[in-house]
């Protein structure tokens, strides 16, 4: 219907009542007006929504990456562990997950929650195993240069544990009295060697397909909210 239409059965309406007809006009052109302030209200909201789930996106998933490089590097076993470091960034990254999960609806707040336990993961098990990795990794630097005592050592160390052992025995009493490990490596490496696989711990998990594990979950939560930010509002 056309709005000079509209507006005669409007004024005529408002003639049978007693209302005058430019009045009732005001009347509707009001309810218009408030119509149209409502939506764009609710517009700018959900923009400013929108905005605040992509931006907490974004600080997450610099957080859980700035985490998952620096875990990747400790899990090689070959750099040395920067233990304020890496609690900083886990705890950058676990604030990152509360804003997200608060900004985002649970369909979300749900991958990014396993997005994160997978870097965790790769995490734990690095720290876990780089005491014994990295003293290894000096070990192999310093069979590399030509030490006796440290190419003894990693044979050993491809064997069982085993105290009794008269070459094993001396082979460790040789490294500790060498100047090749700090005390500190040389009792993680011992003690690694130990009780590898006693402690309830799978220290045969190799530290690769949890990488890759945790990379795809990374991938797929990026893909989520994506899809989830590309949608009409």
């Amino acid at each position: 219907m056309q709005p000079e239409a509209i507006a005669a059965l409007v004024a005529a309406g408002a003639a049978v009542l007693g209302v005058p007809a430019a009045l009732a006009v005001g009347f509707r052109q009001a309810r218009a007006a408030r119509h149209a302030a409502e939506l764009a209200v609710r517009a700018a909201h959900d923009q400013a929504r929108r905005t605040a789930q992509r931006d907490a996106a974004v600080q997450f998933v610099l957080a859980i990456e700035k985490q998952f490089d620096v875990s990747r590097r400790i899990g090689t076993g070959k750099v040395p562990l920067d233990q304020a470091e890496v609690v900083e960034l886990r705890r950058v990254s676990r604030l990152a997950l509360t804003v997200f999960r608060l900004e985002s609806p649970e369909s979300l707040a749900g991958i990014a929650s396993k997005t994160w336990r997978s870097v965790e993961l790769v995490t734990e098990h690095a720290l876990f195993l780089h005491p014994a990795s990295y003293a290894k990794h000096v070990l192999q630097e310093a069979a590399h240069d030509g030490n006796r005592v440290a190419r003894a050592s990693l044979s050993q160390l491809a064997k069982p544990f085993a105290p009794q052992d008269p070459e094993q025995r001396a082979t460790w009493t040789a490294l500790r009295e060498a100047d090749v490990l700090s005390a500190q490596q040389f009792r993680s490496l011992r003690a690694f060697h130990r009780n590898a696989g006693q402690d309830g711990r799978d220290t045969s998990i190799p530290i690769g397909p949890m990488n890759r594990q945790a990379s795809k979950a990374v991938q797929t939560f990026v893909n989520a909210v994506r899809a989830y930010l590309n949608e009409p509002g």
